[in-house]
């Protein structure tokens, strides 16, 4: 085998041992109640998560529903750094939901028949 051929192999060999980014979207976590003790429920009841990327910065505001022992629950996110962490504003979910929540209108149209009558729900026509 030529030497060319065996670096080349090598390397093709070691670029696929190398370890690819995490890519997660994360979860909820409990601490370990220890030996003997029931898990701590969590329900999450729901989660808002607003992205907002400017230049290649991510913004993500998020809030969790749930309930259970604030103290023994994490929302857990992998990240590439340690982020900047800020206390959120319920009113930026307010003001979210109030612009994006969908709203329906419903219409009822009635066919008239040539004979004057109307068409009915139940029937096929006139």
């Amino acid at each position: 085998m030529r030497i060319t051929t065996l670096v080349a192999l090598s390397a093709l060999a070691l670029t696929g041992l190398a370890p690819a980014p995490a890519r997660a979207c994360g979860g909820t976590f409990c601490d370990n109640p220890g030996p003997g003790q029931p898990p701590m429920p969590v329900l999450q009841t729901g989660e808002n998560v607003l992205f907002i990327v400017d230049e290649g910065q991510v913004e993500a505001h998020v809030q969790i529903q749930y309930s259970g022992n604030p103290e023994r629950f994490a929302w857990v996110v992998p990240m590439p750094k340690v982020p900047e962490i800020k206390a959120g504003s319920q009113q930026l979910f307010v003001n979210l939901l109030q612009a994006t929540v969908p709203t329906f209108q419903t219409s009822q149209t009635f066919a008239s028949c040539s004979d004057g009558s109307r068409a009915s729900d139940s029937s096929v026509g006139c």
